[in-house]
Parts: C-alpha cells; sequence; structure tokens
C-alpha cells in the first residue's frame, strides 16, 4: 500500500530563510509568480532575436477576488552562452515583436 501514499514534498521556506539565497528568493525574479510551463514560440525562427520560448507562469493570491492570475512573458536563451537565460517583463507583448536582450545587431 505504500505506492498508494502520495508523498509530500518539502515545504518551500518564506524568503531570507535558510535554503532561499538572495536574489533566488520566490517570487522576486518571476515577477512574483511561478512556472507552469515552458512553450515553444511558434514565430521564432533559428538564428532570430525573437523569444526562443515563452514563460507561462501563475500567480495565486487567494486573499484577492480573483487570485488565480496567469503571467506569460518572453523568455530568452543567450545564443553564446546557452546556461544564460533571462525572462523580461513586458506589460504588453507580441510573439513576433519582443527583441532579445541577447541581440546582435546584425542579426533580425
Amino acid at each position: 500500500l505504500g505506492w498508494l501514499i502520495g508523498i509530500q514534498p518539502p515545504p518551500i521556506p518564506n524568503p531570507g530563510e535558510q535554503g532561499n539565497r538572495p536574489p533566488d528568493q520566490p517570487g522576486l525574479w518571476a515577477f512574483g509568480s511561478q512556472s507552469t510551463y515552458i512553450l515553444p514560440n511558434p514565430m521564432y525562427t533559428h538564428g532570430s532575436n525573437l523569444p526562443a520560448f515563452i514563460y507561462m507562469a501563475d500567480r495565486w493570491k487567494p486573499a484577492e477576488r480573483s487570485f488565480g492570475t496567469y503571467v506569460w512573458l518572453p523568455l530568452f536563451i543567450d545564443p553564446a552562452n546557452t546556461s544564460r537565460v533571462q525572462v523580461t517583463w513586458q506589460a504588453a507583448w507580441r510573439l513576433d515583436n519582443v527583441t532579445s536582450p541577447f541581440a546582435r545587431p546584425d542579426v533580425r
């Protein structure tokens, strides 16, 4: 029967507590959200300065009337160093018109 019982993950520490190293505290770098999915950008073509992926996340604020809201932001990967990833805040954006912070001026 042990396989029928779910395993409860350890709780996430509160910001500032051991286990969270600034600036890695939950929500600070993710615009108050938690990632739910990384979606490939259908408008991206190899070598372009468009975001290759879309950061899809949600915000849970049970104290508010509309407590579940969504965050969809461009996610860029540095082509010169693929360990560098950046999600940039955009109040409004389109799949085909956001330029990478890692963009080279000679690439469109």
